[in-house]
């Protein structure tokens, strides 16, 4: 008799531990859950609505020019694009393995059809310092910026210093197709910066400066290859 006890309740012994075994871990997981949720904040209303800025420092609407921002890397160990070449034959580009290079900062706007730019030895908080000040002094006095760029840390660091005729939005993490400077870049390299040899750090200056300068000097460029209808519709 206490044998077909024991038999009776060893079953539901075993599945009451399997019950609490779920039940804790259930709770467990709905507090994770939970904490999950909560660490997820909505954004500040000035990052989802960053063009309400301009309306409460009472500027005008229409006395905002719309620019686009980045920089590009170009070096001894460039991009290697497409040539010409006999049909059949295989031809040999020279890639240089050495590691000298500057950077291109510009900056476009569309409306205007034009360019600012310069070319930096490094890409940090200083060189972004010295082009966003010599954007600001090519603004006709009147006139608003607004400059749209990514997040590289060297935009979005404190340590930049605000004007007065500027205002910057960032846009979205890992958007680069609503940069159209990106377009430049590809439209650079394809015409000028690929499969190129560079014999030091004045000649990589010499061909972004001769590059840059003209994609800039042609009218209509920057307007035909950068221009947005939602920049349009501003």
């Amino acid at each position: 008799h206490e044998n077909y006890i024991a038999d009776r309740i060893s079953p539901c012994s075993v599945s009451s531990s399997v019950i609490c075994t779920y039940c804790v871990f259930f709770f467990f997981f709905s507090l994770s859950f939970l904490f999950f949720f909560l660490m997820i904040r909505r954004p500040p209303r000035s990052t989802l609505f960053p063009y309400t800025t301009l309306f409460r420092s009472n500027i005008d609407p229409e006395n905002v020019d719309i620019w686009f921002q980045d920089e590009a890397r170009v070096g001894q160990r460039g991009t290697v694009a497409r040539i010409w070449a006999e049909k059949g034959t295989r031809p040999r580009i020279i890639r240089q393995q050495q590691f000298n290079s500057a950077y291109i900062f510009g900056a476009v706007c569309p409306q205007r059809d034009e360019g600012i730019g310069i070319i930096m030895p490094y890409s940090n908080t200083e060189a972004m310092l010295v082009h966003l000040k010599l954007i600001s002094t090519h603004i006709p006095k009147g006139r608003h910026a607004v400059i749209i760029m990514d997040k590289a840390s060297w935009h979005t660091t404190k340590k930049l210093k605000k004007f007065n005729n500027i205002t910057i939005i960032h846009l979205p993490a890992a958007s680069p197709e609503l940069n159209p400077v990106e377009q430049i870049w590809q439209h650079l390299r394809r015409r000028e910066l690929s499969n190129r040899s560079f014999k030091n750090y004045d000649e990589i200056l010499d061909v972004c400066c001769i590059a840059w300068n003209n994609f800039v000097d042609e009218k209509g460029a920057i307007k035909n290859l950068c221009t947005r209808d939602w920049v349009v519709n501003f």
